[in-house]
């Protein structure tokens, strides 16, 4: 188990927004603490370098920020997370877990009630019985994209569909993100 399990929140809920602040104060510290050193032609240089190889570091740890740490630093990980098409990505997740969903799961999802305009209406065509599971990591890009507020009950329910298939929610949350950044 992770420590980040026991964590009230999810890094890959943090919106972009963060991430881009953050990567730009790191980048002024960085620059201010060159040019005390060296000349300046070279500091720009060195600094978006040293955010870059952190944005590497961090979405070796957690593959799930590769794409808001692109999107908010320009800064390409070394291994992008997989790039599957979102409809692509449910049907695969359906067929590995379809036949453990229980027949008496919920018909609704509370993402779809949460955010009603703003999940994929391309899963519309699955079982509702699906849908909480499909949601969930749309949900969370969503959020990360758009900076949404969300409650801890979300929060851990977001995380268990992250844990129980984490291919899927890595692919979905990595496509609904892009796609919410056009």
């Amino acid at each position: 188990m992770s420590i980040a399990d026991g964590l009230p929140f999810a890094w890959f809920l943090i919106p972009f927004e963060a991430w881009r602040v953050a990567a730009e104060i790191e980048r002024r510290n960085c620059r201010a603490r060159l040019l005390a050193a060296f000349a300046a032609a070279d500091v720009d240089k060195w600094a978006d370098r040293a955010v870059a190889d952190a944005v590497k570091a961090i979405a070796a740890i957690e593959p799930l920020l590769a794409w808001p740490l692109l999107a908010a630093t320009g800064a390409c990980a070394d291994m992008m997370p997989a790039r599957h098409a979102l409809l692509d990505a449910a049907q695969d997740h359906i067929r590995r877990y379809g036949d453990q969903v229980p027949e008496s799961a919920s018909k609704e999802s509370l993402f779809r009630q949460l955010f009603p305009e703003q999940m994929p209406p391309e899963f519309d065509r699955f079982d509702a019985m699906h849908l909480d599971a499909l949601d969930a990591p749309c949900a969370a890009a969503l959020v990360a994209a758009r900076g949404l507020p969300i409650k801890l009950d979300l929060i851990r329910r977001i995380k268990l569909f992250a844990h129980a298939d984490s291919t899927y929610f890595s692919e979905a949350f990595s496509e609904r993100f892009k796609e919410l950044l056009k």
